[in-house]
């Protein structure tokens, strides 16, 4: 089975009768059949149109579930973020208390070792 595309088109003759010597057009209208496909060709446009729809269908739904993880990762972002922001502010805090112990501790030994050092010379 083949479909067809009908075609019309239309043929105008011009045709001169001797009557009266009037011009009388006559409008002839032709059928075109033209060969568009057989059946599997058919079967594989409609496939492929099927195809595109699923595709465009996937894409607006990939759309709406990024416009989802947007919102989502936004909030989750910005709550990393604050805890980043505490965290780094927790670490500064504890290394400036080690830094401060360390120098205390430092200083302690120092003039233990000076007073040492004094007592050994006198």
């Amino acid at each position: 089975m083949k479909y067809m595309k009908v075609k019309r088109e239309r043929e105008e003759e011009v045709m001169e009768v001797a009557v009266a010597g009037m011009v009388i057009k006559k409008v002839e209208e032709v059928m075109v059949v033209e060969v568009e496909a057989t059946e599997e060709e058919v079967r594989i446009k409609k496939e492929e149109e099927k195809k595109a729809i699923l595709v465009t269908k996937e894409r607006k739904a990939k759309r709406e579930i990024k416009a989802t993880k947007d919102i989502t990762t936004t909030k989750k972002e910005i709550k990393d973020t604050i805890l980043k922001k505490i965290m780094k502010k927790n670490t500064r805090r504890k290394e400036a208390k080690r830094k401060t112990i360390i120098t205390m501790t430092d200083i302690a030994q120092n003039t233990t070792r000076e007073k040492k050092e004094i007592k050994d010379q006198r």
